[in-house]
């Protein structure tokens, strides 16, 4: 009785895990006793692709130096695969997306580089490698290799430029930068670090117009200048002067520190450029010498060229003339960019002999710097004495500047003389004319004023000795106006001619100063004696020397006299007195006959020395005391010359 039975898995087979099985299958029967019998069965179990390839490391990256050789290994990827047979056997390729430099073996996974490689250009490469296998259907792997490209010291230093120009003033202070230079290294590391060095190999410059080379001079500039190895930084060890040295030019070299070192060099140059630390130089006319002009000379005669140098260059160097002292006759022009002076008025007889002309030449700079240059011309037809010329022109250079030395110095004095003597004679009749005025004034006065002595035609001062304080005076007979106006001077004679003609006298009598008294019924008071003492006393003060004065006109000596004997002897000396002006006043009131004057015979009329009248009225008052107009007269029966010629004038007022 045979029947089938059928062996089926009750799980998933895996190769990788399990490639083979021993199974063992028993038989029983339903018998009794049962029997069985059993067999052994071995399965193995059948591999299949179902596993992909694996890298050891999905990321690899790898150290590789530049400039290989082309085909040099770079690496060797492995790849393994669970599978058996033909799904274990792997193909390596690269990834056609990376498109680097680099191939791959198939079979064995080495990546080679297919050229050389430049770190300067690319330092770092990833590729993609594929690890595919065989089976059915086909599986593959993959895992990234990054390449570094590791710097080999295959790049010099190198300057942006091969020669830098820089521009420095001159005058700078030491130590201070002059400029900078920039120098670069492609490699990395120990390769790109430089060191930079000056070095000089001649040096090309202006000193005094020449050019200067040598190895002084270079080592003086590889002195002169430094460089700071990081930034290329140049110091000046010293200040330039362009005039000295204009241009220095000298190399920079930087040294790498790779191996083997690579070195690079730059030419550096230097120019200093101008700043106005120079003053112009005269070159002539030297200050001592001088040009002859003869005066016929025109105007625009070209008299001497004055010529200038500096050394600054630009407008430091630009410059200008012109006159600043020794012209002021204004006969000198000069052209303010050539230095040409020429002529610029005719010449005259002043102008001759020598000229010392004050040059300023200036030049354009900030601030403007300027010299002086002295241009003498002598202005005469010849040069007769030349040793004179020198003697002057060796003056005119001890002279300040600011001494204008122009022409002939005895011309300009005997016109200074001439001008002098004008203003002299200007001033003397100036001075004549004001003092004539001074004394035709001074004798004016003089004349106005009064005399002590007796001045013909002339009034003396009226007073009142007998009308009471407060009372106005009776106006003169004849005078038509006041007491108190001025009275008029005799213009036609002196006073010590009055008396040989009596024509020359002015119309005022002199007897109008006769005093009659009219009191011989009034009797004076003490307030009227003592007035009339008073009166007296003035009187006498006025007319007669006090305490005997020798040197009176009016009395012989020292003497008063108290009779009219000798006054009638005085009235006809020589030397005449004045009379005595007094206007009697008519008392308050007794009567209408004390209000006129009576007429008196002379012998009873005293004209004569106002100190005598005034003594005795002053005697008659202090005696008698009576007011009586006979205690008054003098007693005296003879007349004087004026009392005579004047007693036909002599009326009632």
């Amino acid at each position: 009785n045979k029947k089938k039975y059928f062996l089926h898995t009750s799980a998933l087979l895996d190769y990788e895990a399990i490639k083979e099985y021993s199974v063992t299958i028993v038989a029983v029967d339903s018998g009794s006793p049962s029997l069985s019998s059993n067999s052994s069965l071995m399965v193995r179990v059948v591999d299949i692709n179902d596993h992909a390839p694996i890298f050891a490391q999905s990321n690899v990256e790898v150290h590789f130096a530049e400039n290989n050789g082309p085909g040099e290994r770079v690496v060797t990827v492995v790849a393994t695969d669970a599978d058996s047979g033909k799904n274990a056997e792997i193909a390596y390729s690269l990834d056609p997306a990376s498109n680097v430099p680099f191939y791959i073996d198939a079979d064995n996974g080495d990546i080679r580089a297919t050229g050389i490689l430049d770190r300067e250009q690319q330092e770092r490469y990833e590729l993609r490698v594929l690890a595919k296998d065989k089976g059915t259907p086909s599986l593959q792997g993959s895992a990234t290799v990054a390449v570094q490209v590791t710097d080999r010291n295959d790049n010099a230093p190198k300057f942006v430029q091969e020669i830098f120009t820089f521009y420095v003033k001159e005058n700078l202070l030491a130590n201070s930068p002059v400029g900078m230079v920039t120098v670069t290294d492609a490699d990395e590391g120990e390769n790109a670090e430089l060191s930079l060095f000056v070095e000089v190999d001649g040096a090309d410059g202006k000193t005094a117009g020449e050019k200067v080379e040598g190895e002084d001079s270079a080592n003086e500039q590889e002195e002169l200048f430094s460089i700071e190895n990081n930034t290329g930084t140049i110091f000046s060890a010293a200040s330039f002067d362009r005039e000295r040295l204009s241009t220095y030019t000298f190399r920079v070299r930087a040294v790498d520190g790779g191996e083997p070192r690579k070195t690079a060099t730059a030419t550096v140059s230097l120019f200093v450029t101008d700043e106005n630390d120079n003053a112009p130089s005269i070159t002539s006319p030297a200050n001592e010498s001088y040009t002859l002009l003869p005066p016929a000379s025109s105007a625009r005669t070209i008299v001497r060229t004055v010529t200038a140098i500096d050394s600054d260059t630009g407008p430091n160097a630009d410059l200008r003339y012109a006159l600043v002292g020794g012209n002021p006759f204004r006969l000198f022009e000069i052209g303010h960019t050539n230095g040409v002076i020429t002529l610029a008025e005719p010449l005259e007889r002043r102008h001759r002999g020598l000229h010392r002309l004050v040059v300023r030449v200036n030049d354009s700079g900030i601030p403007s710097l300027f010299a002086t240059a002295l241009v003498h011309v002598f202005i005469n037809e010849s040069l007769a004495n030349a040793t004179l010329v020198d003697a002057q022109v060796a003056r005119s250079l001890m002279a300040p500047l600011s001494l204008d030395i122009a022409g002939d110095p005895d011309s300009e004095r005997a016109l200074g003389k001439q001008r002098l003597s004008v203003a002299i004679g200007v001033l003397a009749g100036a001075a004549a004319v004001i003092l004539v005025i001074l004394l035709v004034v001074t004798a004016r006065q003089c004349g106005a004023q009064g005399k002590n002595g007796y001045e013909a035609g002339k009034k003396e001062p009226e007073e009142d000795f007998f009308s009471p304080s407060g009372a106005q005076p009776q106006a003169s007979r004849g005078s038509g106006s006041d007491r108190g106006r001025k009275p008029r001077r005799d213009k036609r004679g002196g006073g010590s001619g009055g008396t040989a003609g009596g024509g020359g006298k002015s119309d005022r009598s002199l007897y109008s100063g006769i005093v009659t008294v009219n009191g011989l019924h009034r009797h004076i008071n003490d307030d009227d004696e003592e007035e009339l003492s008073s009166a007296s006393e003035r009187l006498a003060a006025r007319y007669c020397a006090v305490d005997g004065d020798p040197g009176s006109p009016r009395m012989g000596g020292g003497r008063r006299h108290q009779s009219s004997p000798d006054l009638a002897r005085h009235y006809k000396s020589s030397s005449p007195l004045p009379a005595v002006n007094l206007q009697p006043h008519s008392p308050p009131a007794e009567g209408k006959k004390h209000q006129a004057v009576q007429e008196l015979p002379p012998s009873n009329t005293f004209v004569g020395s106002g100190g005598c009248v005034g003594s005795a009225g002053s005697s008659s008052s202090s005696t008698g005391g009576s007011g009586n107009a006979d205690a008054m007269s003098l007693g005296s029966d003879q007349c004087s010359d004026y009392s005579c010629q004047a007693a036909n004038k002599y009326s009632k007022q």
